[in-house]
């Protein structure tokens, strides 16, 4: 599909559906291209320097390339797959990187609904939405394009509801992205408890107690990055350990066993031999 942008004039009807289109666009911006194009509308063109306060809420796609957005907030750097939330009477502005450029796909939207969706914590202000690249995002982007372009009866509510949709995906891509972030923190989290925990058992359900999550949310979290169930990971710490207190000290078996948490001298020994594939006593002989 090549560059293009469609500005709209909405109807009345439109505008009272709740939710209606002003403007949909793709541009590839290639190295050192002069930005924003100068053939944008008034409203819609900006300078750099003084930036841009819009009367409409904006979705930027950064599709390839990278750049960055300034608002009253912060400074952000885009890259391949982030998005722009522009929101009304916010001063921002965003440019691509000189040296690399960008592909951008872009909605310019308003109405009434609007006003409980900007309640959800993504779309709190102006800023930079944190996403890898999404093919659910692409495609939905391409469909608004093609209605947009074919303007058919009720095509302006059409678009509405494939915006609702586009933010629908969003929301649901950025929780599912946080909270991989939050599982990867309880995770490490585990990890320093059990290094330090070699010596005794460790009660995991209180621990997720602790954390605020389900055991069950904890174990699968810990399983995707580790490979292991948290019992496992810690039953091979503490084989570790008892490598290292069988070769480095005169102490027997049953006195390692006991020192590492083990109450069965037995089990110990199983579990040292299907780890480390010989015996305990066997392992100390060299």
């Amino acid at each position: 599909m090549n560059d293009f942008n469609n500005y709209l004039i909405p109807s009345d009807e439109d505008i009272n559906w709740g939710l209606y289109i002003n403007v949909v666009g793709k541009a590839v911006v290639p190295p050192h291209q002069d930005y924003p194009d100068p053939k944008h509308p008034t409203g819609y063109f900006f300078r750099w320097e003084k930036g841009r306060v819009l009367q409409e809420y904006q979705l930027l796609y950064i599709v390839e390339g990278e750049g960055i957005l300034e608002t009253d907030q912060e400074e952000a750097i885009l890259k391949k797959g982030n998005l722009i939330f522009l929101r009304p009477g916010e001063w921002h502005r965003y440019k691509p990187a000189p040296a690399k450029g960008w592909t951008e796909y872009y909605i310019g939207y308003n109405g009434e609904w609007m006003n409980n969706i900007i309640k959800q914590p993504t779309f709190a202000a102006t800023q930079k939405i944190e996403l890898e690249s999404a093919a659910q995002i692409t495609s939905l982007f391409y469909t608004l394009f093609e209605v947009v372009q074919k303007q058919e009866i009720g095509y302006q509510k059409i678009g509405a509801g494939i915006i609702l949709q586009l933010i629908g995906v969003i929301i649901q891509l950025t929780k599912k992205r946080n909270d991989l972030g939050r599982g990867e923190k309880i995770v490490e989290l585990a990890k320093v408890k059990m290094q330090e925990a070699l010596y005794e058992e460790i009660d995991f359900v209180s621990f997720c107690e602790e954390q605020n999550v389900s055991y069950s949310y904890f174990r699968k979290a810990f399983k995707e990055y580790t490979g292991l169930a948290p019992l496992q990971y810690h039953l091979n710490l503490k084989i570790i350990k008892a490598k290292e207190l069988l070769i480095g000290h005169e102490k027997k078996v049953k006195e390692v066993a006991y020192e590492l948490g083990f109450n069965s001298v037995y089990y110990f020994s199983r579990l040292f031999k299907q780890k480390v594939g010989i015996s305990a006593k066997a392992f100390q002989k060299g």
